[in-house]
């Protein structure tokens, strides 16, 4: 009798900090933006027809969540048929901060970077954004009521060598109550299922409670620093380059 109190005081502990994870699936959409001046990379005509090949999966639970890009089945295919190499795909997701893999915490967040010039692969840590404003708004999405929240921003313009101001929009429901989303975390009491920004736009598109999907560890073979400490070491190296 005393072993069976033992075994079930241990599996009813295990079943007590067990995590069920769900997941997300996002669409993206490349904006048309022609509100700031700037010259357009000869990759950009062909950006949507790489994302159309692409989703986002966010895999969550109450404490954390993943993100990353999720292939298509014809993306292997494409990639293939496609006029610019996987490195240069890369890159063009690199310029505008996506880079496809997100830990996400309630508190911080763990952003891949893949190696990029003389700065090697790594993880630069991000906290979330927290001067949302929660606007009187609300519209569906895959059935959940969701409320809009918009989030300051700016955009350095190479072209004309100035700052512009623009707004980042969320649409989260206060029916799922965690604070991950398309991106990175954020202080908003409820899930992302919509989110847009100067370039790009998600909206989820699938809902899954109770999947099998995992959310890996963070890479240990990868460095860690902060986002001002990334950005002190990409100028250090691009002068040491000079």
């Amino acid at each position: 009798m005393k072993y069976f109190f033992i075994i079930s005081s241990l599996f009813f502990s295990m079943l007590a900090f067990s995590q069920d994870n769900a997941q997300i699936i996002y669409s993206i959409n490349l904006k048309e933006n022609d509100s700031i001046e700037r010259s357009k990379a000869y990759w950009e005509e062909s950006l949507q027809d790489v994302a159309d090949q692409l989703h986002l999966s966010l895999v969550f639970n109450q404490e954390e969540a993943h993100l990353k890009f999720l292939e298509n089945k014809n993306y292997n295919q494409f990639i293939e048929n496609f006029e610019h190499n996987q490195m240069v795909l890369l890159s063009v997701f690199g310029f505008y901060n996506y880079y496809g893999e997100i830990w996400q915490k309630k508190d911080y967040n763990h952003q891949f970077r893949p190696k990029l010039m003389y700065v090697d692969d790594c993880l630069v840590e991000i906290e979330p954004d927290r001067k949302w404003e929660v606007l009187d708004e609300e519209k569906e999405i895959l059935g959940y009521s969701c409320k809009k929240a918009i989030l300051k921003s700016k955009f350095f313009n190479s072209h004309t060598i100035k700052h512009h101001n623009y707004e980042v929009v969320a649409w989260f429901t206060e029916d799922l109550a965690h604070p991950f989303g398309p991106f990175i975390s954020t202080n908003l009491p409820g899930l992302i299922l919509g989110y847009e920004d100067l370039f790009f736009s998600f909206e989820a598109i699938e809902y899954q409670e109770n999947t099998n999907a995992k959310i890996p560890k963070l890479p240990p073979e990868y460095p860690i620093y902060s986002l001002k400490n990334y950005k002190e070491k990409w100028e250090k190296e691009m002068k040491n380059q000079n």
